[in-house]
C-alpha cells in the first residue's frame, strides 16, 4: 500500500508515535533527522507482525542516518542501524599507513630518496626486522618476544626520529652515541623522558632520512651490533 502526504514528515531513528497518529495525522509528524516525502507500507516477510515502511528522503534536517521503521502493536518503532556516536573523550584510532602509500608521499617530496629508502627497508626485512606502519610514517623495529627495539622513524615529510630507544638502559643510550658518531653535524639531544632523548642535528632540528641513509653501511652495523647486545642481555635476564 502506497500514501502521498501533501506535506513532509520527519521520521526519527529513537522516537515512537501511536497507530492512530500515523494513521489520523501521519503527514504532521515532526520527530528528528529525516523529511520524507512520501512511504510505502509493505507487509512483514513471513506472516511476521507489522509493516515496513519505507520512506523517500527529500531533505536533511540534521544528519543522515540508516533506519528500519517498522508498525508492531499499534506503535511505529525506528531502528538505527548505524554504530552509536563516539562518546566525548573516547579515544580515536588513528589510521596506519601502508608501505605503498607511504613511499608515494615520500616520493612527491624526494623521489631517489624513496626509492632508496624502500631498498634499505627491504634489506632490513632480509635481516629478519620489522617495518611497522604508524600515522604517515614507517617504523624500523627489532622484535624479541615482548620486547622490541625502535631504530628509526621514517616520516612521509622526508625527515627522521629515533625515539623510543634512548629508554632502554646503557644499550638504547649506546646506539644514539654511536648512531650520532657516523653522522655529519649531529649530537644526542637530552632529555628527562629518556623516550624523548634522540639524535638530532646541532641546531636542534630533526634529521632528513636521506642523512640516515647516505651512512647507511655504517648505520647497519651499529643496528646489528645494538640487536647483539639487547640479545645478550635479555638470555641473562632468563
Amino acid at each position: 500500500m502506497s500514501r502521498q502526504h501533501s506535506k513532509p514528515y520527519l521520521v526519527t531513528t529513537t522516537a515512537s508515535y501511536p497507530l492512530e497518529t500515523a494513521e489520523g495525522a501521519f503527514n504532521e509528524l515532526w520527530l528528528q533527522t529525516f523529511v520524507f516525502e512520501h512511504s510505502e507500507a509493505l507487509p512483514m516477510p513471513n506472516d511476521a507482525a507489522g509493516h515496513l515502511v519505507l520512506p523517500r528522503v527529500v531533505a536533511q534536517k540534521v544528519e543522515i542516518e540508516r533506519a528500519v521503521v517498522r508498525i508492531i502493536d499499534g506503535r511505529i518503532i525506528a531502528e538505527s542501524t548505524s554504530e552509536p556516536p563516539t562518546k566525548p573523550g573516547t579515544a580515536v584510532a588513528r589510521t596506519k599507513i601502508s608501505e605503498q602509500v607511504f613511499y608515494e608521499k615520500l616520493a612527491e617530496m624526494d623521489p631517489l630518496t624513496s626509492n632508496k629508502l624502500r631498498t634499505f627497508l627491504d634489506k632490513a626485512k632480509q635481516m629478519g626486522w620489522s617495518v611497522d606502519p604508524g600515522q604517515n610514517s614507517l617504523m624500523l623495529k627489532f622484535k624479541s618476544g615482548d620486547a622490541e627495539l625502535n631504530f628509526g622513524i621514517f616520516r612521509t615529510d622526508g625527515s627522521f626520529q629515533n625515539r623510543g630507544i634512548g629508554r632502554v638502559p646503557q644499550i638504547g643510550e649506546l646506539y644514539l652515541k654511536q648512531l650520532a658518531s657516523v653522522l655529519p653535524d649531529a649530537r644526542v639531544q637530552e632529555a628527562k623522558d629518556k623516550f624523548l632523548k634522540e639524535v638530532r642535528k646541532r641546531d636542534g632540528s630533526n634529521l632528513a632520512i636521506a642523512e640516515v641513509l647516505s651512512v647507511q653501511d655504517k648505520w647497519l652495523e651499529i643496528i646489528q651490533g645494538t640487536i647483539n647486545e639487547f640479545l645478550i642481555a635479555q638470555a641473562e635476564e632468563s
